[in-house]
């Protein structure tokens, strides 16, 4: 009986973890769907000419562009419209940085 109590806990734990990466998973796809994300994210690549502030490849040498979020908003949502939290970065460039890591390839 212990041994069934003990499966049932672990199983509501993982119920739950479960359930908070998916309810994190849905605020994040709203957020990159909104206003103000977008906005921002048109005024920081066009502040930086449309170019990866990692390579300096732009569109124009076929590269899709990403506004990175240095610090990630799953470890800081409230960062998430800082302004000085993002670089543009090509895809190659911000696929290779993943979210785990926090560099910083804005010029100093």
């Amino acid at each position: 009986e212990e041994h069934s109590a003990a499966l049932a806990a672990d199983l509501a734990e993982r119920e739950a973890r479960a359930a908070a990466a998916a309810a994190k998973k849905g605020r994040s796809q709203r957020f990159y769907s909104s206003f103000p994300w977008r906005k921002l994210r048109y005024r920081v690549l066009s502040e930086h000419n449309g170019k990866c502030q990692a390579c300096g490849r732009s569109a124009a040498d076929g590269v899709v562009l990403n506004v990175d979020h240095i610090e990630p908003i799953s470890k800081n949502w409230e960062r998430r419209l800082d302004k000085s939290n993002l670089q543009v970065l090509c895809g190659d460039c911000n696929h290779g940085k993943l979210n785990y890591a926090s560099k910083d390839w804005r010029a100093a």
